[in-house]
């Protein structure tokens, strides 16, 4: 018969002060990098975009979509550093619309439609944001680099919904892609997810995979600290 290990008193209440203390830190990064999670291919989307305006410069239709897209990003950056992200959507949705309405088989129209539901997504929209993600994926099937951006998107408005199993199919698509773009952040949300449904097992997994693929991914310092915590429980 297996002798039960003794806890002391001072471990049992001291652990509880270790995952409190771990679950705020997890809260506040991700409160701190919000729209860096939220929007971290962000930048692929501008390379894309300058790329894009000088492949097709010579085509007079895109150059007009391209500018359309270009005042509307402007517009919308304008208004949200004053009024928040739900007031600038309001203010510029209308831009947005009408691009896609009018350019939805150009390739600004496209990009526009993915920057869009990333507007969308920050405004709390998150059902018109899921419909947008939706029609890019379409578009961007069989590209490699928006692909995961329009799945990290769609993960993020569907846990936004409270649709947890919706979400983790999307970051899943993401590990599953073949490509590092945003593998490491789709590990870190699926073990976090996991961990909040209080499957730890899962957890450790995925931020194992986290720490063995992408070690000095920003998340890496938070996965060890919490198999280091489930360690010593």
């Amino acid at each position: 018969m297996t002798q039960k290990k003794h806890v002391s008193r001072k471990k049992l209440l001291k652990e509880p002060d270790e995952f409190i203390t771990f679950t705020g830190k997890i809260i506040r990064f991700m409160r701190t990098h919000q729209k860096m999670i939220g929007w971290g291919a962000c930048g692929f989307l501008l390379i894309i975009l300058t790329f894009s305006a000088v492949r097709y410069s010579i085509n007079r239709a895109e150059k007009a979509a391209f500018r359309s897209l270009a005042t509307a990003v402007a517009a919308y950056e304008k208004a949200v550093q004053n009024q928040g992200a739900a007031a600038a959507l309001d203010k510029t949705a209308g831009r947005f619309d009408a691009l896609i309405d009018k350019y939805a088989r150009r390739t600004a129209g496209k990009i526009g439609r993915v920057i869009y539901a990333g507007y969308c997504l920050d405004a709390g929209k998150t059902d018109r944001a899921l419909e947008l993600y939706e029609q890019a994926r379409d578009d961007f099937e069989d590209n490699s680099t928006l692909i995961p951006l329009i799945f990290n998107g769609m993960a993020y408005a569907s846990e936004a919904r409270g649709d947890t199993a919706g979400a983790l199919d999307y970051y899943e698509k993401i590990t599953a892609g073949g490509t590092d773009v945003l593998t490491a952040d789709a590990l870190f949300n699926m073990a976090r997810i996991y961990d909040s449904q209080g499957d730890s097992a899962r957890s450790a997994d995925l931020y194992q995979r986290l720490l063995t693929g992408y070690p000095d991914a920003m998340y890496a310092e938070l996965a060890r600290e919490w198999l280091a915590v489930k360690k010593k429980g």
